[in-house]
């Protein structure tokens, strides 16, 4: 019987309406092409750090040798993210309804600190009941710290738990390999793997505790 849920954040229940990759390159821009490899860098260590975003981006302006004051304009634009979040259609049926059975929910996400203000602009936390970003804890999926963490908080076992993301390697191969069921939100059908859904309301069907259902 699945007793909890655990919801990658980003492709999974939230998107941007414009790709990430869009805001990467706005700040190219401004920094130039020549520093775009020390901004990845920063930026894949940003994922497990508190830093904010003013600390992030004036950091990265010494660093680079361009004006200081340039570091607020960065900001902005990478702040600009937050202006184009919404949630898939289908994520608020599922959370309402996971919600109504009891079922405990966990979102775990790999991502920088903008996600601490995006969960509230889009209303997410009355839903879960822990939330876990990387930045805030220190690791990262697939990480199996952070399965243990979540079995030990809700005395709970791995054949009780279920995983649902968008991204193979991170969502999937980790939760399996802690013994935890997964299920792939693949919207746009262009992956593969066994257990797969195209919306987020097909989930309900994971959780019939049923002789042919060999998933449970």
């Amino acid at each position: 019987m699945i007793k909890a849920v655990i919801f990658d954040l980003w492709g999974t229940i939230a998107y941007n309406k414009n790709h990430i990759g869009s805001y990467i390159q706005k700040i190219n821009d401004v920094i130039g092409e020549v520093n775009k490899e020390k901004f990845d860098l920063m930026r894949r260590d940003w994922y497990t750090s508190r830093t904010s975003e003013l600390e992030f981006f004036t950091n990265l302006v010494k660093q680079i040798n361009i004006p200081e004051a340039m570091s607020e304009h960065l900001v902005n634009l990478w702040n600009s993210q937050l202006d184009n979040i919404l949630l898939f259609r289908d994520s608020k049926y599922i959370l309402e309804l996971l919600k109504s059975r009891n079922i405990k929910l966990i979102l775990v996400s790999n991502t920088t600190p903008i996600s601490n203000d995006a969960i509230k602009i889009l209303n997410l936390e009355r839903f879960f009941d822990l939330v876990i970003l990387s930045c805030n804890e220190g690791i990262t999926k697939p990480s199996p710290m952070i399965y243990k963490k979540i079995l030990d908080k809700f005395n709970l076992k791995p054949e009780e738990v279920l995983a649902v993301g968008d991204q193979l390697n991170t969502d999937i191969k980790g939760a399996e390999f802690y013994g935890i069921k997964a299920i792939l939100v693949d919207r746009e059908n262009k992956l593969s793997y066994k257990n797969k859904i195209a919306e987020l309301d097909e989930i309900e069907f994971y959780l019939i505790d049923k002789p042919n259902n060999s998933f449970i």
